[in-house]
Order: C-alpha cells, then structure tokens, then sequence
C-alpha cells in the first residue's frame, strides 16, 4: 500500500523514496520491458538529481530470512518525484508522471476514510430529502388539482339547481309557463283568464309555482299558451 500523507485537503502530497521506487517507478519499468532499479542506486539517482533533500531518514526492513537490515530513503515532494522521475526513459516517464498526477488528484479526496463515508452518507440523505420533497410537491398539485375540479363540479351543480329552481318558480320550463315569465320573455302583455278557460274546458288542472310577492301563482301548460296565445315554449324559454 502507498505511503501517501494528506493531512487535509490542501496538504502537499509527500511519500517515502522506498515506496516510490517500488510502486511506481519499478512497475513501471517492468511494464516496459526494463529491469528494477535497486534502491541503492535509486537513492544515488535521487541525491544526484536533488539539490536540497533536507534529513534522510533511515528506514528499518525484515528480510524474508528474518534479519533486519537499514535502508536509506528519503521522503519525497510531489516536486521531487516528478523531477526524478523524468530521468527514466520515455515509456517508463509516461507512466510514472500519469501515476503522479492520480496522487495529486487524490488531494481532492477526504483526508480518511470515516470522513469519505460521513461525506456519502449525506449526499445520499440530501437525495432522499430531495426525492421526498419532489414527491411531496407532486402530491400537493395533483391534491389542489383534484380539489379545484371538485369545487368548480360543485359550483357548476349549485349553479344547474338554482337555474331549475328558478325556473320552476318563475314557470320558465318547456312544459309549462307563468304569465310572468312569458311577459318577460315576450315583452308583451298577456291576461290570464283565457288560459284558465281553456283549461277548464279541456279539464287540465293548471300547476302552482311559489312566488315572492304573491305567495303563489299559477304555471299555464304548454298546450293552453299555444291553442290561446299561439306562444310555443318550446322555442321560447
């Protein structure tokens, strides 16, 4: 694993020349058909491409005999790396410079890993609340949408029964009518009298319709206003 530091997010990217010759710049040379470098003379290229390496540290490693064994190294700038690493052919340079450039990318990134999770998790909250909110407002206008139609199918029914129930008051209907409302729908005068004649001659019992001022009048049919006044209410009210 890389011995990267990012101690925050605008922390310089630094790692150990040992995990810098064995992670990237060997790789690299083996993908390019050349042989590894030894860290000795790697820390030889290091310190004669370096003029200012500050401390070198001395690293402690257990061979796979068990012993221990001191190796020179230095911590290195992504400055550094990148200078030594352009020393190296064109092939292994591409590659270890493409490498270079993902680490300093990676400054980007949380600097641990409960952070990358906290940071997830609250994008993904963020969403829920997002989805919930839309969700919501969907509902919100389909429910006022719904409402709306609802009232306004209410207010026109309020409306058709007032109309009737005037109607009805006033005689205004196709089979029947009041001598007021066809003076009002003729602009003429009309006496009643001839239309109860006719009805009591051909034995119809005329309706009663309310009336505001009278309490009651008569509602003439159909019939008497066209034998008497020739007046179809078919086509009049």
């Amino acid at each position: 694993m890389l011995d990267l530091t990012l101690a925050n997010q605008t922390a310089a990217v630094t790692m150990s020349s040992i995990n810098f010759l064995n992670e990237i710049i060997n790789p690299a040379r083996i993908s390019a058909g050349e042989k590894e470098v030894e860290n000795r003379h790697f820390i030889a290229r290091i310190e004669d491409e370096l003029d200012d390496l500050g401390g070198a540290e001395t690293f402690y490693v257990t061979t796979t005999q068990g012993a221990t064994r001191k190796v020179k190294g230095y911590t290195l700038t992504m400055e550094q790396m990148t200078l030594v690493g352009m020393r190296e052919s064109k092939a292994v340079r591409r590659s270890v410079l493409e490498k270079l450039r993902r680490l300093q990318e990676g400054k980007i990134l949380p600097s641990n890993y409960i952070e990358a999770l906290e940071s997830l998790l609250k994008s993904e909250k963020e969403k829920v609340v997002i989805a919930a909110e839309r969700d919501r407002a969907i509902e919100t206008k389909a429910w006022i949408g719904h409402r709306r139609e609802a009232t306004a199918m209410a207010t026109a029914s309020v409306a058709v029964r007032e109309r009737n129930k005037l109607a009805e008051r006033l005689g205004e209907s196709k089979s029947r009518a009041t001598v007021l409302a066809v003076e009002r729908a003729t602009e003429r005068k009309f006496r009643w009298q001839p239309l109860k004649k006719w009805c009591k001659e051909n034995k119809i019992e005329p309706h009663t319709a309310p009336d505001e001022r009278y309490g009651t009048v008569r509602s003439w049919p159909a019939t008497a206003w066209l034998a008497v006044y020739d007046i179809d209410l078919s086509k009049l009210l």
